[in-house]
């Protein structure tokens, strides 16, 4: 219930008023600076009677031609007036409320409200219906009650004077505010009376039954249906967006509204004057699908890829991992169903965001760059001024995290890139648990420094030596690099104890009825494999089982592009490029060229034979 404003500064006076001695409280006002001379300080009595005198008192006042009373009462017979005082009679249908004193076309306006002393008593309060809706109407019938200021409802819902339909002694009407809830009804003077009902009012509120369709676009019209829509404050679309404008039906049955830009799919929300929200039944806008990226592995700065999916000419924007959001660069067949675009140059691991507008943004999957050597992460994490962390965790990024814990099983150093921030003076980094952020890596936490590493102008790389103690904390909450002024772009690792297998199978050649093809139109998963062991020169061990119900056994690695090329390690051996092994014989060891390389990563590769079981590859 909204309370008014208490009497301030009240000052008793004895007073002769046509010749009779009364007590005046006056209700200093503090009025404002009005532009014009005229002020008004105080006036009283409050609680006044009616049909006696009230007195204002302030500057200017022999200005004033015209008294108001609430609500349009008028007197302009004053008993006396003065540029300092006016004292009038209080008219008989002056009810609570705040007075006017007119002066031409201007007014001063009291800032408390005038109450009365006559004793407010209620005998009922009814309404025509057991169930009430704003807009209904209360009938109040007791004593004095145009000495009632206020009427709250339930969630405070508060009707004043002003807006009564009906104010005399003994009769009230008033309407059910929209922002009413069922509750009981309260009463007040404005001052110190109030007066509760025993008897909680129901009040009805808004509901939703109907929409005309679910499946929108932005800026066509949609309509709900239900009951009492009329209490309808304000239409949200899904991300918060606040409908411009609507209509409701004079039976308050249906809501006629436009769908906004930027929406997505959900359930339109109204906000009722009571602030309770109700919702739509659920509606579709749309939306752009994602189903494959091509290729996905090993990306290279320039390099084309192809986008599969639905409505892909719905995409405004494409946010690749590390860069800034794209605009523009990427064309789109014409039912939508494929898009291309060329890799960025500062593009890192992670998912590519397609953006349909503001708040619809469709991930791919994650893709990965061509890692170097023992690189198994690209990023491009900014750390500024110990602002932000490089979480590694499956609860922060699931992808990150599998990068990190497949490529770090035992002891050994992890190299972690970096790039600094050339406008400041230092750049420090501090790898630390997420279990216990106080806790570092064991390689620097006796280092006298809190396990904080100083760099040096210039340096793009710190080593750190990785405990078992270091994986078993990677293996659990995470990790955590914590710093300044440093952009985090890539980890490696270098692992002794690693197998170099990176390709197992069991792969019978038979007399040279069968090849082992390396290609991604055969087995992307088996290409894949080979392209992210293989991606500088290096050796090839192959380890093979003889069938040894045979005498002779070879070996043919050729290129699926052309089978008669051989790889360059064995192309000149006098043998057209086979390789004979003898009796006993497991491995086969390949220098593998960068020709090679590119022929792989081409239409790649094949090995043929006779009589023996390809069962693992190595690379180092």
């Amino acid at each position: 219930m909204k309370h008014f404003n208490k009497i301030k500064n009240c000052l008793l006076a004895a007073l002769a008023v046509v010749g009779t001695s009364m007590a005046l409280q006056s209700c200093e006002d503090d009025a404002p600076e009005y532009p014009y001379s005229s002020e008004l300080h105080s006036f009283g009595p409050s609680p006044a009677s009616r049909g006696e005198t009230i007195k204002f008192i302030g500057e200017g006042l022999g200005k004033v031609n015209k008294i108001i009373f609430p609500v349009g009462v008028e007197v302009t017979d004053f008993v006396s007036k003065s540029d300092t005082e006016i004292v009038c009679p209080v008219p008989q249908e002056a009810v609570p409320g705040k007075i006017r004193l007119v002066m031409g076309g201007k007014e001063i306006e009291t800032r408390s409200i005038i109450t009365f002393s006559e004793p407010i008593s209620i005998e009922s309060v009814t309404a025509a219906k057991p169930e009430l809706t704003a807009g209904d109407e209360i009938v109040v019938t007791g004593e004095y009650l145009y000495n009632v200021a206020t009427v709250t409802f339930g969630n405070n819902a508060e009707v004043a004077t002003e807006d009564f339909t009906k104010q005399e002694r003994h009769e009230l009407r008033l309407k059910v505010p929209a922002a009413a809830k069922t509750g009981k009804i309260t009463f007040s003077d404005g001052a110190d009376w109030t007066y509760t009902t025993e008897e909680e009012f129901t009040v009805r509120t808004a509901e939703v039954t109907g929409i005309s369709r679910t499946d929108l676009k932005e800026g066509e019209s949609v309509t709900l249906t239900g009951d009492n829509l009329q209490l309808v404050k304000a239409v949200y679309f899904p991300g918060d967006i606040e409908a411009e404008d609507y209509t409701v039906a004079l039976d308050g049955k249906s809501l006629t509204t436009t769908v906004p830009v930027g929406t997505c799919s959900g359930v339109i929300t109204l906000e009722l004057h009571s602030l309770d929200r109700i919702s739509s039944p659920e509606f579709t806008v749309p939306t752009i699908e994602i189903m494959s990226v091509t290729p996905d592995r090993d990306l290279v700065a320039g390099q084309q890829i192809t986008v599969k999916g639905k409505l892909l000419d719905l995409v405004s924007a494409i946010e690749f991992p590390g860069c800034a959001v794209a605009y523009e660069g990427w064309s789109v067949n014409a039912d939508g169903s494929e898009l291309t675009a060329n890799i960025p140059a500062e593009m890192v691991d992670g998912k590519i965001n397609f953006i349909q507008n503001s708040n619809i943004t469709v991930s791919s999957e994650s893709v990965t760059m061509q890692k170097n050597g023992s690189e198994f992460w690209k990023g491009n994490f900014a750390l500024g001024g110990w602002e932000a962390n490089l979480e590694v965790s499956a609860d922060v990024d699931a992808d990150m995290y599998a990068a990190f814990t497949q490529a770090i099983t035992s002891p050994g150093k992890l190299i972690i890139h970096f790039e600094q921030d050339t406008s400041q003076g230092w750049w420090q980094l501090q790898p630390r648990y997420r279990r216990d952020w106080g806790i570092t890596f064991t390689g620097v936490r006796d280092n006298g420094n809190s396990g904080i590493i100083e760099t040096e102008a210039g340096q793009n790389t710190i080593t750190l030596n990785i405990s078992q103690e270091d994986i078993d904390e990677l293996n659990g909450a995470g990790w955590a690099f914590s710093g300044c002024y440093m952009t985090i772009t890539a980890m490696e690792y270098e692992d002794p104890n690693a197998s170099k297998t990176f390709f197992n199978c069991n792969f019978a050649l038979g007399g040279w009825e069968a090849n082992l093809e390396v290609s991604p139109d055969l087995d992307a998963d088996t290409y894949n494999a080979f392209a992210q062991a293989i991606t500088t020169p290096g050796k090839l061990t192959i380890h093979i089982s003889q069938d040894a119900t045979q005498g002779w056994w070879q070996l043919q690695p050729r290129y699926r592009r052309d089978w008669g090329i051989t790889f360059t390690d064995v192309r000149d051996n006098g043998n057209s490029g086979i390789i004979e092994t003898e009796a006993g014989q497991s491995v086969i060891t390949l220098n593998i060229s960068q020709e090679d390389i590119d022929e792989l990563n081409g239409a790649g590769w094949a090995f043929s034979g006779c009589y023996m079981t390809i069962t693992a590859m190595e690379y180092e």
